[in-house]
């Protein structure tokens, strides 16, 4: 039984890195993957260890420096690979969770980074017409509608402070994220084209850090 557990596991992260995908989905991956193994994947989280396919607890420095990213800290690594298509073509692929971003690469060994408790990263794909299903963003897998354009974002906290008042340049991806406090709620406002979305958000540890529910209209 526990070899079965841990096959169903492996599986649910393999294909919860590979692309976008819903809350449900990745609910019943973190169910499985704890029922599984839950002291290593405790642990995993607290260190930032990594793990390869049949291999025990790794570096997670000489996974980053493997992959390109040594010496970079874990916002650096999610702006970075948000930012670019390249690491597509790398195989390098990476989910941000409300507490740690795991990475997966080409030979099949993962690492979980820990995100700051104070900190928290949402990434939107405001669009037009197109877009599709998303909970947990997917740094190398996720693609918006509106990619290289640019639109002013306002993101205001419920006490009506401004997180972010900016004119931004979406990604290659048609995404842009932030780095926001953690556990607050408030209001996304995106301007573009003429068009404009308003919507509620929040931080809080069952948050989405993927938003593409953003229509401009």
């Amino acid at each position: 039984m526990r070899t079965r557990a841990l096959t169903i596991a492996a599986l649910s992260l393999a294909l919860a890195l590979a692309g976008c995908s819903s809350q449900t989905a990745q609910n019943s991956s973190s169910q499985n993957a704890a029922a599984a193994t839950p002291s290593a994947a405790a642990s995993s989280s607290a260190s930032g260890s990594t793990q390869g396919s049949g291999a025990g607890a790794g570096d997670a420095q000489a996974f980053l420096a493997r992959n390109g990213l040594a010496g970079k800290d874990v916002k650096a690594i999610v702006s970075e690979l948000d930012r670019t298509q390249d690491d597509k073509a790398k195989g390098l692929k990476g989910s941000v969770r409300q507490g740690e971003l795991q990475l997966t690469d080409p030979s099949g060994a993962t690492a979980a980074l820990p995100i700051p408790s104070d900190s928290f990263y949402l990434s939107m794909a405001p669009y037009v017409s197109q877009t599709h299903e998303c909970f947990y963003h997917h740094l190398t897998g996720c693609q918006g509608e509106l990619a290289d354009k640019t639109m002013k974002v306002t993101i205001t906290d419920a006490d009506g402070k401004a997180l972010v008042d900016e004119q931004v340049t979406t990604y290659a991806n048609g995404f842009v994220g932030f780095w926001l406090p953690r556990d607050v709620t408030g209001t996304i406002t995106v301007a573009y084209g003429g068009k404009t979305v308003k919507a509620p958000f929040a931080t809080d540890g069952t948050s989405p850090t993927c938003v593409a529910t953003l229509q401009l209209a």
